[in-house]
């Protein structure tokens, strides 16, 4: 649609009702407009986060110490997506001969290709950590959006804010940001709609049916709330430091090995670094982008010495 006309269809509506609103309401419905999701939007992206390194394929191996997710999730393919960043690291390592163990390009796309707004798993979860999170995370100023829907008159508001979205004088503001960049005037659209929708579910079909003719359009495109869990926000360094904290945890073991001068069997200690990683990796070979080659993480300890600073 272009400018002009989006101008004959604000012509239609410009005999529009006049909305007679108090002082308060009018600066209720003010802060509510101006609140934007950047901060949610935020919050979804460390609590997706938050789940993948809770995830038991790799949480007491590499984040024994994370904090639980907001949002608690069990979906399985959170596990695979896990493993392939953790293994993309461990590809990248130089110590102890670990970076053998994994193809990092192999990692790296498997974990791209999850981590895609085509994934209806990504953008299911995405929304399920948005519904739940966003009565106390989407603020402004310390006045988080569950203050209105917790208030009696949380219908009443989600009704006037859907009377303010359809009056002409809102429209004609909007069209200007409209006019400006129509991509982020979507995001921004839609964001209203959800707001009316949670406080008064029966006031937004109204809302939408009333902008999408007015932009002649069928669809508002996707509401990417979900864009700190794409691809994009992850690479091999995401989670280095936790794949180097556990390679470079030492252990010491004891197995029996081949005696050179008698040719008998000894037991002897060996020092082992990155044990758990190592175990890990056996336990995880079914990944295509675990190779399946042993790391070099062991020396041999003789009368209480190894001979080697670790």
């Amino acid at each position: 649609m272009n400018e002009d006309d989006i101008r004959k269809k604000l012509l239609q509506y410009s005999a529009a009702r006049k909305l007679d609103l108090s002082e308060s309401d009018l600066a209720t419905l003010s802060v509510m407009i101006d609140r934007d999701d950047r901060h949610m939007r935020h919050v979804v992206g460390e609590c997706f986060k938050d789940q993948l390194c809770a995830s038991p394929v790799v949480h007491d191996t590499f984040f024994s110490d994370a904090p639980a997710p907001k949002v608690p999730a069990h979906a399985a393919w959170i596990g695979d997506v896990a493993a392939a960043l953790v293994a993309w690291s461990v590809s990248l390592t130089s110590h102890y001969g670990f970076g053998s163990t994994a193809d990092a390009s192999k990692a790296e796309a498997y974990a791209k290709t999850k981590l895609v707004p085509g994934n209806d798993e990504l953008t299911t979860l995405g929304f399920t950590i948005y519904d739940t999170l966003f009565a106390n995370h989407c603020g402004m100023d310390k006045l988080d959006f569950g203050i209105f829907l917790e208030a009696d008159d949380h219908e009443q508001t989600g009704t006037l804010l859907a009377n303010v979205l359809t009056d002409d004088a809102f429209v004609d503001k909007e069209m200007l940001g409209f006019l400006a960049d129509p991509k982020d005037f979507y995001q921004r659209l839609q964001l209203l709609f959800y707001k009316i929708g949670r406080l008064n579910p029966g006031e937004k079909d109204r809302v939408v049916a009333f902008w999408k003719d007015l932009l002649s359009i069928d669809s508002f495109g996707s509401w990417t709330i979900y864009e700190q869990m794409q691809a994009n926000w992850y690479s091999d360094q995401t989670f280095m430091a936790e794949v180097q904290t556990a390679i470079e945890m030492r252990t010491t073991k004891a197995w029996y090995e081949q005696a050179s001068a008698s040719g008998g069997v000894v037991l002897r200690d060996h020092h082992v670094k990155g044990d758990g990683v190592a175990a890990w990796l056996d336990a995880h070979h079914s990944y295509g982008f675990v190779t399946g080659n042993k790391p070099d993480n062991y020396h041999t300890v003789y009368g209480g010495y190894c001979g080697y600073s670790w």
